[in-house]
């Protein structure tokens, strides 16, 4: 009596691209026994390349299995690997959602005659800012075909990326009234400016133009953008860069405050920068004004370090620049 075994086909899909597996016999055609091969379309044999994702980001990959055998396969199972992690010692390889078969997949540890099922594997990198990386991994497919155990193993590549092609102008708002500055006090130590984006955007880098009237120096400058929370800074920053050198007495200049990470942005949506000076009763420190309003913000300041915010009779806007990610 002749025993029919079955063979499991793989198709992967991943968004609207289809990269079929065609099925190789090895054989005779009464063995009833098959080895997976894989066709990935465009992308090099035995590679499966992810999109560039954005770090924080996912990208999916969709596996369909079929069984075009006579008999039902088991045992059958997956395993995801990476050769390095993320920056945070995450996984950049995972099934979706953080187990097999991953969200919306619908495989299980056996598979009919005839059926299909399906896989979800994310890639999900997480880069160091201002940094691109690439990915290296693979996922083992395994089952019994009701003869023997079969493995198949497919290789994962993708590049993750955060802010590293450099920086573009998002506002420049910096036309500067020299006969006008914000100027530090034993309070007033903390400065604030509001600013909208037409479009979501990271924001990499904030430009202030200031100078130190005094032969004291500040002791720190903190720089932070925050979210809005009706019409002041939200409590809590989105990002901070905080202990900066000194300010030095002497004549004005424009510099560049990169944040730790990039902010995105929503369109639309306002921020605000917050610049906070570490001081002595000494220092005197002024931030320059614009010579017109900028007409999507507003400009406030603290004297108790943020927990309350005012607006000066004179509502002329900081000149500042914002930079984004290309």
């Amino acid at each position: 009596m002749t025993q029919r075994l079955p063979f499991v086909t793989v198709a992967a899909l991943s968004g609207l691209t289809a990269a079929s597996l065609a099925l190789v016999h090895c054989g005779k055609e009464d063995d009833k026994t098959a080895i997976i091969s894989y066709d990935l379309g465009a992308s090099t044999d035995g590679n499966y390349a992810f999109a560039t994702t954005k770090s924080g980001a996912a990208d999916d990959l969709k596996l369909t299995l079929t069984n075009d055998g006579k008999g039902p396969a088991s045992s059958m199972a997956m395993e995801l690997a990476a050769v390095a992690k993320n920056s945070d010692d995450s996984e950049p390889f995972i099934f979706k959602g953080g187990t097999y078969p991953g969200t919306g997949g619908t495989c299980s540890d056996s598979l009919a005659k005839g059926d299909s099922c399906t896989v979800v594997v994310s890639f999900n990198p997480v880069t160091a800012a201002y940094a691109s990386a690439d990915y290296t991994g693979a996922i083992a497919i395994s089952f019994n075909d009701g003869k023997t155990s079969q493995t198949k193993t497919f290789n994962l590549t993708g590049t993750g990326t955060l802010c590293a092609g450099g920086a573009e102008t998002a506002i420049d708002h910096s036309s500067i009234n020299t006969g006008s500055a914000r100027s530090t006090s034993s309070t007033a130590t903390r400065f604030a400016q509001s600013f909208v984006l037409g479009s979501e955007k990271d924001v990499k880098n904030v430009i202030l133009s200031q100078y130190n009237g005094q032969n004291a120096v500040v002791s720190q400058v903190d720089v932070a953008i925050h979210a809005d929370a009706s019409g002041i800074p939200a409590a809590t920053a989105l990002q901070t860069l905080s202990g900066l050198p000194a300010i030095q007495a002497g004549s004005r200049s424009w510099i560049t405050y990169t944040m730790p990470r990039p902010v995105t942005a929503s369109a639309g949506s306002r921020y605000w920068i917050v610049v906070s000076y570490g001081m002595t009763s000494a220092d005197l420190t002024y931030i320059d004004v614009a010579s017109t309003d900028y007409a999507d913000g507003a400009y406030k300041y603290s004297n108790d370090s943020g927990g309350t915010w005012m607006t000066p009779g004179a509502s002329t806007d900081l000149a500042f620049k914002v930079e984004t990610c290309k």
